[in-house]
């Protein structure tokens, strides 16, 4: 494994849009940044505080601004002597650059790095305009905006580029940033704007030829081709039709050889909008406005009503769930979306395979770029496998387009596909691919060179090469730990309709969710219950993660809703009281449970990531108990651990789960009502959700030794790491707490906070009699403050809230709500 480049210290320079997210994400990264910009320092500040308020924040936490230091260019390029990293993100104009990069260059210190962030510009040029000295340590390093969220980082090394440098750089990009990295070549807009602009201009083309509407194109170039849902003209419209217009200039004037070059041409009617100022969101309104209420008319330029896609195959193709299954059937739908979809598809796809070698070494760069950087669920090549190679390459042919001669090979080869797996490409059958399917990287399979039989190597993935029409390995990504690999790769240890048991190696177990929405069912519970059955004697951690859009959207309100129905309320009791011993037997295992949360991790998925004994979170994680607003209260124990942290928090319990982690139980210590109710009473009841994994800190979802992992692909390996460092370290099991609760005193406390925001008219009756529910359990019930109370009194009390909240009329409106419209209501 690669060392990463130690970076402690970085220098942004530019404070636009592009240079202030930059330096917002390096803070979330812990580094502390350098910010120059055109004096005065103001310009700086100004752009801080502009990323620090915006629609999409960049600093992940208000407090990680405090690590941007601002500046300009004519006081401050001393400074950059004491950096490690610098990266240049100013307007571009090769002018611009090229003096701001020579000036930089006196001020470098030794072995430091400097990157170019540019999407058009020729790296190559401003390489050789630095000295001698400096140009090893020079490459591009192009972020997609916002950088935040964004994924995807494009590394284009130049001639005079050190390949150590540049390998130690991808490996600190990936683990310490968090980014999905690919290796491009000084082409213009490199890869993923290479294709993906291409494609943009070929749909828009290609929607007037069959006659469609702008929603049709969208649908028809979206989810249903397994591409991004905001597809063709949404995703233009999220990043400016003004910078689309730009990219494609630049690729036209750029690229005289390219054999496209005069398809690059936006249609007159886009360029009028561009003319007018009807640029996309941040004008308020480009293809569609009011939130897709309205779209253009690309004939009067004028804005109608959204008009809903009702072909037969853009419907077919919703209720395929396969990513590839969906397009193979879409593109042979013989209607106008499925001919508009198999159009434009093969025209990307000719397109990618004829951009070997020019943008990229391989296929896999390409595949990964596009999903990284455009939100694609197949990448060109992935998604030519999916459709069949042969059967698709023959319908190209037969239609007049030109295959490029290296295609046939491959479909022609023992596995007919660009990726393919040991054996089924002529590998040696006794390979031991499964002893490390864990490092499969996730957008490729293993594949033997049937060439040099000695080149088998499991542990990393092989793509065709095009040059030769061969198997080749390329190296897989060393912190990414694909479910999905380990899965394929036979190390599936037991399996039902609700979850899978994964082997990761090393003694560690997984549980991953097979549910809608990753929804923690009864199955889901029972599941994880009879695998700690077998804790210790199987295996020795158990990590609980997912992979795909979320952790969990929560409990199963469906099931839970038909029993409300039927006034079961035993049923419903039952229910709880097993949900609450699985949670209970998690919290107490005889081995480390470790959970690995990322974007949404709502209701009874928090409560389950708040009885394990570490949490690896992803940078963006969205944690709230969110029932207030869903139906009724939680009730498997996350308003118990709620207080239990906020007790240790305010010196009244020690130490979830004991006064050392895993150790025995703290004694009870009384702490105020005000100190130990406040926080989750009010997270709770206005159903707060972080907006990153250092917000959930706050909120108390989080806790001091658990991990945050900016890498979202090595989330499950951080994860994996965490469980075996607490076995290494010694970790041993706890014991169920006593705890002293702020009883009757603390019940009134809160009762009168209620009755002031009711009388305020900020809550409805319903609003307070469930806020009432919430303080009862909170404050321990009717018992006298200072009453020692165990876990298992506060569960009870949380049942009982929860079943007297079912039997309310309003709960049950709430509930149906959720389930029919997805959002919360407030009745």
């Amino acid at each position: 494994m690669i060392r990463p480049a130690r970076v402690r210290k970085a220098a942004v320079l530019g404070a636009g849009a592009m240079g202030v997210g930059i330096v917002a994400h390096l803070a979330n990264a812990g580094i502390p940044t350098l910010l120059l910009d055109l004096p005065p320092t103001d310009t700086a500040r100004t752009g801080i505080a502009a990323v620090a308020k915006g629609r999409l924040p960049g600093f992940a936490h208000p407090s990680r601004a405090a690590l941007v230091t601002p500046g300009n260019f004519d006081d401050d390029l001393a400074r950059l002597a004491d950096v490690d990293w610098v990266i240049e993100v100013v307007v571009e104009r090769l002018d611009v650059k090229l003096d701001l990069l020579r000036r930089v260059a006196e001020h470098l210190g030794d072995g430091a790095i400097l990157t170019t962030n540019t999407s058009g510009l020729s790296v190559e040029a401003m390489s050789r305009a630095l000295p001698p000295t400096v140009r090893p340590r020079f490459f591009g390093t192009h972020f997609f905006n916002p950088p935040r969220y964004m994924y995807l980082l494009e590394l284009i090394p130049v001639e005079a580029t050190d390949e150590v440098v540049l390998a130690s750089f991808q490996a600190f990009a990936e683990h310490r940033l968090g980014k999905g990295v690919v290796r491009g070549k000084d082409t213009p807009n490199f890869i993923a704007n290479r294709i993906g602009i291409f494609s943009t201009v070929y749909a828009m083309k290609a929607m007037e030829r069959h006659g469609i509407t702008v929603e049709d194109a969208d649908a028809a170039s979206g989810k249903a081709l397994a591409r991004s849902g905001t597809a063709t003209f949404g995703t233009s419209d999220l990043a400016g039709i003004d910078v689309l217009a730009h990219a494609v200039r630049n690729h036209y004037e750029g690229a005289p050889q390219d054999e496209s070059r005069d398809l690059m041409k936006l249609p007159d009617w886009v360029l009028a909008m561009v003319e007018r100022g009807t640029v996309g969101n941040k004008a308020g309104a480009g293809f569609y406005k009011e939130r897709r209420a309205f779209t253009i008319d690309p004939v009067t330029l004028a804005y109608r009503p959204r008009q809903e896609p009702e072909q037969a195959s853009l419907a077919a193709a919703a209720k395929t769930a396969d990513a590839g299954g969906r397009a193979a059937a879409f593109v042979a739908a013989d209607d106008p979306a499925g001919r508009f979809a198999w159009d434009l598809t093969a025209a990307t796809l000719l397109y990618a395979a004829r951009r070997i070698p020019e943008i990229a070494d391989d296929i896999a760069a390409i595949d990964r770029a596009m999903r990284w950087g455009f939100g694609w669920e197949l990448g060109p090549f992935e998604l030519w496998d999916a459709l069949g190679v042969a059967g698709t390459a023959e319908r190209m042919t037969a239609e007049g387009r030109e295959v490029p001669e290296w295609v046939p090979a491959v479909a022609a080869s023992p596995a007919g596909s660009f990726y393919a797996r040991g054996p089924a490409a002529g590998g040696p059958a006794e390979a031991d691919a499964a002893s490390t399917a864990a490092a499969w990287d996730p957008a490729v399979a293993l594949a033997w060179d049937p060439a040099v039989a000695l080149a088998w190597d499991p542990a990393v993935a092989l793509a065709c090469d095009p040059e030769a029409a061969r198997y080749r390995a390329l190296p897989a990504r060393p912190r990414a730990l694909s479910l999905a690999a380990v899965q394929q790769a036979g190390r599936t240890l037991r399996e039902d309709t609700h979850a899978r048991l994964l082997d990761l190696g090393d003694g560690v177990v997984c549980v991953e969710f097979k549910t809608k929405t990753n929804t923690v069912t009864e199955g889901v519970l029972i599941f994880i219950e009879e695998t700690l059955g077998r804790a210790g004697l199987d295996f020795d951690a158990l990590v609980i993660a997912n992979q795909g859009a979320l952790f969990s959207a929560g409990a199963d309100l469906k099931a839970m809703l038909e029993k409300i129905r039927g006034e079961d309320w035993g049923a419903i009791d039952a229910t709880l009281r097993m949900a609450q011993r699985v949670m209970m037997g998690m919290k107490y295992a005889s081995v480390p449970v470790v959970a690995a949360p990322f974007s949404r991790v709502l209701g009874g998925g928090l409560e389950l990531c708040l009885h394990c004994h570490r949490l690896q979170a992803g940078l963006e994680t969205a944690m709230g108990l969110v029932e207030a607003g869903a139906g009724p209260v939680p009730g498997a124990g996350g308003m118990k651990e709620s207080l239990l942290r906020s007790l240790d928090g305010a010196g009244g319990g020690g130490a979830a789960g004991g006064a050392k982690a895993g150790g025995p139980a703290a004694m009870p210590v009384l702490a105020g009502p005000a100190a130990v109710l406040k926080k989750p009473f009010d997270a709770i009841m206005q159903a707060k959700v972080s907006a990153s994994a250092f917000e959930a800190f706050d909120l108390g979802y989080l806790r001091p030794g658990d991990g945050v992992t900016m890498d979202r692909e090595g989330l499950v390996y951080a994860a994996k790491q965490a469980a075996l460092a607490l076995i290494e370290t010694g970790w041993q099991p706890g014991a169920p707490r006593r705890v002293a609760v702020t009883g009757r005193d603390g019940g009134a406390y809160l009762r009168a906070q209620i009755h002031n925001v009711r009388e305020s008219e900020w809550i409805s009756d319903h609003d307070r009699l469930l806020g009432e529910k919430v303080a009862w359990v909170l404050s321990g019930g009717d018992v006298d403050a200072g009453s020692v109370v165990t876990e298992e009194y506060l569960l009870a009390l949380e049942r009982k809230a929860f079943v007297d909240m079912c039997r309310e009329p309003k709960t049950v409106q709430r509930i149906e709500h959720l389930l029919q419209t997805g959002k919360p209501m407030r009745n």
